[in-house]
């Protein structure tokens, strides 16, 4: 009984747990339960190619190194993307202040007026301040009909007094006379002038 193997397998036939009482060591170890952890399949317990099982775990370990540089990649990916997402608004941002400085203050507009219209041409601006400045302009001008056409009515007779001739009316712009037609019509009619008889007062 000095032999170790023997005095361990004599302890395991003896030993009184449920898992192994009345089991002989034999038929522990060549036909274990599959629920046990001593079960091991024919395939994998006469598999003695070393050469696959290495390749095998050379295969895992590289897989494993390509997903994480592949979680590392699209990281970067993410991250530059990101990046590029917020310079993309941060120029957003400064080309609109700029467009708004330069729409409303004089940055960004050296060499050109104040005012919204060609000097050299005359034309003005297509732009919301052009189209402002020259319905302002309009306006002046039709004050200016109307303030003209007051005093001739009012002040001078039908004809020229050198010349004898009838006296030519005042005159404004056909455009902005049909433009601005109820303007002048209401203003003459809240103001109408003196009536003639025989070119006398």
């Amino acid at each position: 009984m000095k032999d170790k193997e023997v005095i361990e397998k004599t302890l395991i036939n003896q030993r009184a747990g449920f898992e192994t009482r009345n089991v002989d060591v034999r038929e522990l170890l060549h036909n274990s339960n599959p629920d046990s952890t001593l079960y091991v399949t024919e395939n994998e317990r006469f598999d003695k190619d070393f050469a696959i099982h290495d390749k095998k775990r050379r295969m895992e370990e590289q897989y494993k190194k390509d997903l994480a540089m592949e979680k590392q990649r699209l990281e970067r990916l993410n991250r530059d993307a990101q990046r590029w997402e917020e310079m993309a608004q941060q120029e957003a941002r400064e080309d609109a202040r700029m467009a708004y400085k330069t729409e409303v203050f004089k940055v960004g507009k050296k060499n050109t007026s104040g005012m919204p219209y060609n000097p050299i041409t005359l034309e003005y601006e297509n732009s919301d301040k052009g189209q402002e400045l020259k319905v302002k302009d309009e306006k002046s001008q039709v004050r200016a009909y109307l303030r003209a056409n007051n005093l001739d009515s009012r002040s001078n007779c039908g004809y020229d007094i050198l010349t004898g001739e009838v006296r030519r009316p005042v005159e404004l712009k056909e455009d902005i006379k049909g433009k601005y037609d109820n303007m002048i019509v209401g203003a003459m009619t809240q103001n109408p002038a003196p009536k003639r008889k025989n070119n006398i007062w």
